[in-house]
């Protein structure tokens, strides 16, 4: 992702997704991608009724943008998974995740923006192991801010505090 590309001309402030801090703008770390696999409750009965042993071929979501998610999951966790039962692939995260809600399958939530979701209980996590993607977002600038950019600004470092 080239955040100099995507942060709009008529923007003072934006937050975006990338690999690495763009130079043209002034930007600041606000903390890096990280997935965990989530389904729904029901979904998560399902998948363990056997004994957490006896795991089966699951479907499994997949944003289309980042379909190698799972696999790195996979190899990260040292995990036995079975190959999945099906892949449904979707090209919005808010997609994967109404998808996952909805209990048609496991999916690899981005943390911490999901955490409501969590929170209320549509997703629960399957397993514990999280992997971090080389992603990050990064709160982006331009030079002069007016009075309530700087509010944004302060809230947003204020509330994701720099990594490290």
């Amino acid at each position: 992702d080239d955040a100099g590309e995507k942060h709009p001309h008529d923007a003072d402030i934006s937050i975006r997704l990338c690999r690495r801090a763009p130079e043209q703008f002034r930007c600041a770390s606000l903390f890096a991608l990280r997935y965990a696999p989530a389904g729904s409750p029901e979904f998560r009965d399902r998948l363990f009724a056997g004994g957490p042993g006896c795991i089966q071929p699951f479907p499994v979501i997949v944003h289309s943008k980042r379909p190698n998610t799972w696999q790195k999951w996979i190899k990260a966790a040292g995990s036995g998974l079975p190959e999945p039962a099906s892949v449904i692939k979707l090209d919005s995260m808010n997609g994967v995740v109404r998808a996952a809600e909805r209990g048609l399958g496991a999916a690899m939530i981005p943390l911490p923006v999901s955490a409501r979701w969590f929170e209320s209980g549509a997703l629960v996590r399957l397993f514990e192991q999280e992997i971090t993607s080389k992603d990050s977002y990064y709160l982006i600038s331009e030079e002069d801010l007016d009075e309530a950019a700087i509010a944004f600004r302060d809230w947003a470092l204020e509330t994701f505090p720099a990594p490290g």
